[in-house]
C-alpha cells in the first residue's frame, strides 16, 4: 500500500464488516458518525478511505506496519472528513471512545492520528 491509496478498511470482529461513515457525529465539531456496514459502501462511497502517511523511512510512498496515518473518507462533497477519535462512546456502547470524521486531520492532540499494526 502507498500513502494515498483508497481502501475499504475491514473489521475482522465476528464477520468481516466495513468501515463506514454513517449519520451525523453527534458533537459540534464533528461531521459523521462511524460505524460498520456488511457491505464495502453501504452509500455511494460512504466505505471508502484514503489512507495518507505522515512519514515512512525508507521516504519512497509505501506504508508499513508501524507508520502514523490520516484517514480520510471519501464520502460526500467535498469529503466526508478525516477519521478521529471523541471523548466517550455513545450509550449503550461499552467502548472507551467513539469514532467519527472531522473536517481537520488533527483536531486535538492525536485525535486523527492512527498507526498500522501487524495483524
Amino acid at each position: 500500500m502507498a500513502s494515498g491509496d483508497l481502501v475499504h478498511l475491514a473489521s475482522q470482529y465476528n464477520t468481516p464488516t466495513y468501515r463506514d461513515v454513517s449519520t451525523a457525529a453527534g458533537y459540534s465539531s464533528g461531521k459523521y458518525g462511524v460505524s460498520t456496514a456488511p457491505t464495502p459502501s453501504r452509500d455511494g462511497d460512504s466505505g471508502l478511505w484514503f489512507l495518507f502517511a505522515e512519514t515512512s523511512s525508507p521516504q519512497d510512498g509505501a506504508l508499513r506496519a508501524g507508520d502514523v496515518v490520516h484517514i480520510l473518507s471519501n464520502y460526500g462533497p467535498p469529503n466526508g472528513g478525516w477519521l478521529e477519535t471523541m471523548g466517550l462512546a455513545p450509550a449503550p456502547a461499552t467502548g472507551l471512545h467513539g469514532v467519527y470524521t472531522n473536517d481537520y486531520s488533527n483536531r486535538d492532540n492525536n485525535s486523527g492520528s492512527w498507526r498500522f499494526a501487524q495483524a
